[in-house]
């Protein structure tokens, strides 16, 4: 089984990390990602209404809107099936 190099496993989860700030604001239990996540049509709209009411932060914190972050991770779980790195 293949292991990433450690620098690239900090990477992830520093971005994992980012991608909760934006979305859901930061707490402890998102960096240890060990909360219980909802399932579901429910969960899909608790996130979308998670990006605007964090519109502020991709305004503050990325060069992209938030509505773009919305749309791209629609676009992503509609047609991404079998996501790949790089």
């Amino acid at each position: 089984m293949y292991r990433p190099p450690v620098v690239v496993s900090a990477l992830f989860l520093i971005e994992h990390a980012y991608s909760h700030f934006l979305h859901e604001g930061l707490t402890w239990r998102h960096v240890l990602d060990v909360h219980e996540s909802l399932h579901g049509l429910k969960a899909k709209f608790q996130l979308a209404g998670n990006y605007w009411r964090a519109r502020w932060k991709y305004k503050l914190f990325t060069d992209m809107t938030w509505m773009r972050a919305l749309l791209e991770w629609v676009l992503g779980a509609l047609f991404e099936r079998q996501p790949r790195l790089g």
